[in-house]
């Protein structure tokens, strides 16, 4: 028996370490490169709402590596799954789809594309890849071996990101229309009329959310809106007609979507009855809306960045920058926006969240389609066929998880189940007092063969479980440290994770049960 602080018996406690989820780093970059979540669709995930599960990059900003594809034109807005950079590039004759390996920033594969992408990107989902090209054509490929599955051609054109949710692929189209096909056999399963006149060159996108799709007609010359169409069966669920037409992708967050135009004005539309929320004039705007708890982005054609809270539309701040259409990114703290214009202004930038303060400028080609984020890592797309991976210094994190040999541990983050690859499922730092488990995962580099490992839990500030062993799981990964009770629950109070390397704290974490 270990007893804890106040006389609580932890019945039989058992202390275990998953293994590690393994992504060695091949290239001698001075940034070391964090497992992180995946990235695998435009804008990060079928709600659209550019909002990153990782923090991005930490410190001063680096361009860790940098691939030139050789194909010409804008590259698409990448993903990223499990350590592959997925991107489309190049003109008809000349496309191709890439695959770069997220670590070392060298090319997995490349696959020849008889269909030109035009504002496009991929979207991934369970294994498979789908893609759309300018005049129709959507393909499938299986992501490992590369083959392709299935194709079909639309009606008519589309310049609009595939979004994949619930076994469909849904995409809109120069023909008024909403599609949804069958990833299985890429068959029609309904189409979805919006009213005429939606012909456009930057077409928007459709969002999911609660079964769901989302999807304006974009038009400055009639009055269109925002159609809520339910995702299985195409049927209208409601029609939201803004007060200056010209709608474009919306962000879906706690039933509400969150978007702007052509007509300059900024709308939330309860996704519930259709209603109007509150609206903001700021300016013509086609991008997509960045969402978090408290706020919205959303990038100006005029280089405006604007911030707005989420449940009034007020005004919070707003900042001239380089960028246009480029929609904003958000990851930790940060915006990132990406640039074209001039050659001095291309790149990428970040710009503090709570006050718009530019943080800092990353010069490379220009950045005019979402950028990705995994782990500490942010990867672009330029308009000269590159794709580039930015990430902050490690010298700057010192105090932050890192020792004097090189070693480096991200924020610990607590859970009750991890996945395979041990990342949190639903994280969180408060748990009810019928809680048995908690598991604190976190990410590694530059460990140390056989170096001495403590993994040390207190419960109200007294020690109640140690581990201690030589290092035998690789140089980088992730890890989940556990602690259980074999019967009943774990004594309610505050449980902290202690990690040392060699003697030296490294990392803190603190979770409160009860």
């Amino acid at each position: 028996m270990i007893r804890a602080a106040g006389g609580a018996t932890l019945g039989a406690v058992v202390l275990v370490s998953r293994t590690p989820s393994m992504a060695e780093n091949s290239q001698a970059s001075p940034v070391p490169i964090m497992p992180g979540a995946d990235w695998p669709l435009a804008l990060g995930n079928p709600a659209r709402t550019g909002l990153a599960v990782d923090p991005g990059p930490e410190g001063e900003p680096e361009l860790i590596w940098r691939f030139e594809t050789g194909l010409s034109g804008t590259m698409a807005s990448p993903v990223i799954v499990d350590g592959t950079v997925l991107t489309m590039g190049g003109l008809l004759g000349s496309a191709a789809l890439v695959g770069l390996s997220l670590q070392r920033g060298d090319m997995l594969w490349s696959l020849p594309m008889e269909f030109q992408r035009f504002g496009s990107a991929p979207a991934v989902a369970d294994g498979v890849v789908c893609l759309a090209g300018l005049q129709g054509e959507v393909a499938a490929f299986d992501l490992t071996t590369q083959e392709q599955l299935r194709s079909t051609t639309l009606d008519a054109r589309t310049t609009s990101l595939p979004l994949v949710a619930d076994g469909l692929l849904y995409i809109g189209a120069n023909d008024d229309h909403l599609y949804a096909l069958d990833i299985a056999d890429g068959s029609e399963r309904w189409r979805f009329p919006v009213v005429a006149g939606s012909h456009y060159t930057f077409g928007p996108s459709p969002a999911y959310a609660d079964g769901s799709v989302y999807f304006p007609s974009a038009s400055s010359k009639s009055d269109k809106g925002l159609y809520a169409v339910d995702a299985l069966t195409g049927e209208e669920v409601w029609h939201f007609e803004p007060d200056t037409p010209g709608l474009f992708t919306p962000a879906i967050a706690d039933g509400v979507a969150y978007l702007g135009g052509d007509g300059g004005d900024v709308y939330a539309v309860d996704t519930g009855s259709g209603e109007r929320r509150w609206k903001t004039t700021v300016s013509s705007a086609w991008s997509a809306p960045a969402v978090t708890g408290d706020l919205v982005f959303i990038q100006t054609m005029d280089g405006v960045l604007t911030c707005l809270d989420r449940e009034s539309g007020e005004l919070q701040w707003q900042v001239e920058t380089a960028a246009s259409w480029c929609a904003p990114i958000i990851a930790g703290e940060l915006a990132y926006v990406g640039s074209g214009g001039l050659w001095f202004e291309m790149g990428l930038y970040a710009f503090d969240g709570a006050t718009g303060e530019q943080r800092w400028h990353v010069r490379v080609d220009g950045v005019t389609a979402p950028v990705a984020v995994s782990g500490n890592v942010i990867v672009v797309g330029t308009d000269e066929g590159a794709v580039c991976a930015i990430s902050g210094s490690r010298a700057d994190a010192v105090s932050r998880g890192t020792d004097r040999e090189g070693t480096f541990l991200t924020s610990i983050i607590f859970s009750t189940e991890v996945d395979e690859s041990n990342m949190p499922i639903d994280p969180t730092s408060a748990f009810p007092a019928q809680t048995s488990q908690l598991k604190a995962s976190f990410s590694f580099v530059g460990m140390q063969y056989e170096a001495a490992w403590e993994a040390i839990w207190m419960l109200d500030g007294e020690p109640i479980l140690t581990r201690n062993e030589s290092w035998a799981q690789g140089s980088s990964g992730r890890l989940a440290e556990s602690i259980f009770a074999n019967e009943g629950n774990l004594p309610v109070g505050r449980y902290e994770l202690e990690l040392r390397v060699n003697g030296t704290p490294i990392r803190r974490g603190t979770a409160v049960i009860g």
